[in-house]
């Protein structure tokens, strides 16, 4: 299956990685080397993350990354993995819940610097 990422979601992946990359030398580049991963192994196994209720009729699923406090919220359509959030475990929970039945298209991003 291929994964594709909502904007915002995009937007939140590169303002992370832009973040850890200030805080130390080549944590930005962990940090998305993780994301890559993590998005790697659910388009693998699409099921592998537990199931959230946010209240849509969409099936969506979490998956909370190892060494950084944040988890990818995603769905399954009939092209693949959508990635909805990459949302901080700790700030705003449930903020992303409005992105579920959005419209916007998901795109392949590169997850490289």
């Amino acid at each position: 299956m291929k994964a594709r990422f909502l904007p915002a979601a995009t937007l939140e992946l590169n303002a992370a990685a832009d973040y850890y990359e200030a805080v130390g030398p080549d944590l930005g580049i962990e940090f998305r080397q993780e994301v890559r991963s993590i998005v790697a192994l659910i388009a693998r196994h699409h099921r592998i993350g537990l199931s959230v209720n946010a209240g849509t009729k969409t099936v969506l699923r979490e998956f909370l990354l190892d060494r950084f406090p944040y988890r990818l919220v995603y769905s399954i359509d009939a092209n693949g993995v959508v990635i909805v959030a990459l949302a901080h475990q700790h700030r705003h929970p449930g903020y992303w819940h409005g992105r579920v039945e959005e419209s916007t298209p998901a795109c392949e991003i590169p997850l490289a610097a």
